[in-house]
């Protein structure tokens, strides 16, 4: 069984919630089975690694949780 999970998230749009929210829950899950996990960010998405940009993000509108709190 492997042990790592790679998600590249290959520009997709940095507003859009609904775009964001799978690959981030897909990486917070394999984290929680203690899977080493990589997000690459390319494109429009690596506006995600701005300071700041994904703290004002959330993945479903109404959520508490920001995108950056999927990141961490």
């Amino acid at each position: 069984m492997a042990g790592k999970l790679m998600i590249v998230m290959v520009n997709t749009d940095p507003t859009s919630g609904s775009e964001l929210g799978a690959p981030f829950f897909q990486a917070t899950v394999a984290a929680a089975m203690e899977y080493e996990v990589e997000v690459v960010l390319t494109g429009r998405s690596g506006e995600l690694a701005v300071k700041g940009v994904a703290e004002k993000l959330h993945v479903q509108e109404g959520s508490p949780k920001s995108v950056y709190d999927f990141i961490k």
